[in-house]
This record gives structure tokens, sequence and C-alpha cells, in this order.
């Protein structure tokens, strides 16, 4: 299932919300994310927002690291 653009995403357990279950799932519910997606297949665990943020961090770090070893030759 393709998540919608939304700001936060309702764990189908409490109904809490946020922009990641993840560490929700695992420390407020003491299950793992396997078990959750099992359970609620169609479930999205972190919001496209998060998802960007985080693509982009990466794309920010590998691009540091490249130019820390082109510094370093």
């Amino acid at each position: 299932m393709a998540c919608a653009n939304i700001d936060k995403l309702q764990c189908q357990i409490c109904g809490q919300a946020y922009e990641s279950l993840v560490s929700h799932i695992v420390r407020g519910h003491k299950i793992e994310v396997s078990e959750y997606l099992s359970r609620f297949p169609d479930s999205c665990l972190v919001t496209l927002s998060v998802r960007k943020r985080m693509a982009d961090a990466w794309t920010q770090d590998a691009k540091d690291r490249v130019s820390d070893r082109q510094r370093d030759t």
C-alpha cells in the first residue's frame, strides 16, 4: 500500500498519532515491527516527510564521506 502524504500516522493498536510508528510500536507496545505488520499489513510505519528527511540525511552523509575520502588522498 502506498502511504498517503499525511502529517501523522495512527497506531492501529492504541490510536495515537506519530510521524514514525517504529519506536512507538517497539517501546510502547513491546512488539516487533514484523508482528505489527503481520497484524496490520496495510499500515505505513513512517510518513513520507520522515522518509524524505531520512533520505536527505543519508544522501548528505554519503556526500560527506566521499568528500572526506577525496580530501584524505
